[in-house]
């Protein structure tokens, strides 16, 4: 099976360096990109929980730690009942809800910095992807082999990076609570309108580097082919089939899109130094 990149004609360095560029999600352009509605950090019955975890502990500490004058006066029950859990998770609640806003585009920064994502697609035909992410057809596309070693990097059952997921697309904008969500489902969830490009995504922590691209290396044996596209100048399509015709990419094809005669879209043809006039 096959996965498929795009690439403006600048980014020629990705086959002569083999290295794939993770980035984070707000160099994107979407722009609501990593940006659900949060409606609450956490749930009521969360709070609840938590209190009623936690009082009995806490009650009998701050009781302690009263004057002796004060515990005289009366007793731990006493004491216990003047501690209204109502009151207590409902202040609570009110003081959340004050500190959402602002958790809330801290947490969700948080997660954009410390996370790489490489963007692909199962589409290498797709006219405005082309026009999109390879400069009006003048890059490329680089044809991946999904069983590749680099993409299936998955460490445990449960790790979230390392391998390819799919973008899950959907007509509502995701409204959530904060505690309740998991990262993934933010990092892998777009509009309905960006459908046409089945993306699937590939996560990578990056915690430790402060920029906004991380750069990591790919091997040679990962990459089946590279398509080059309809309005690609003569000098960057000699300049690609000679990385191509190098010992690192033997195995690998070169191809070229021309427009159909007929109808809207592209027409793959092994590419063929002499026959290129473009």
């Amino acid at each position: 099976m096959s996965i498929y990149k795009y690439f403006p004609p600048k980014r020629v360095d990705t086959l002569e360096n083999n290295k794939l560029c993770f980035s984070t999600a707000h160099k994107f352009n979407d722009p609501f990109e990593l940006k659900p509605y949060v409606k609450a950090i956490c749930t009521t019955e969360y709070l609840e929980e938590m209190h009623t975890e936690k009082s009995s502990v806490a009650l009998a500490k701050a009781y302690k730690e009263l004057p002796r004058a004060q515990r005289k006066a009366f007793s731990f029950k006493k004491f216990e009942k003047m501690y209204d859990s109502y009151e207590v998770v409902n202040e609570a609640s009110k003081r959340m809800a004050a500190l959402t806003p602002m958790a809330a585009n801290s947490a969700l920064s948080a997660l954009a910095n410390n996370t790489g994502i490489l963007c692909l697609t199962k589409q290498p035909d797709n006219l405005l992807m082309w026009s999109h992410y390879a400069e009006s057809h003048q890059g490329f596309v680089i044809e991946f082999d999904e069983e590749s070693c680099f993409f299936n990097q998955k460490r445990s059952d449960n790790d979230e990076f390392g391998h390819l997921r799919e973008v899950i697309y959907q007509q509502a904008r995701p409204s959530i609570v904060l505690s309740n969500t998991h990262a993934s489902e933010l990092l892998l969830t777009k509009g309905l309108i960006w459908a046409p490009e089945e993306e699937w995504r590939m996560l990578w922590p990056r915690s430790n580097d402060p920029g906004e691209s991380y750069l990591l290396d790919f091997p040679s044996s990962a990459v089946k082919s590279v398509i080059l596209g309809c309005n690609m100048t003569k000098n960057n399509k000699e300049k690609i089939f000679g990385i191509i015709n190098s010992e690192k990419y033997t195995h690998a094809e070169c191809i070229e899109y021309k427009l159909c005669e007929k109808e809207y879209k592209l027409i793959a043809s092994p590419y063929n130094p002499k026959f290129s006039f473009r």
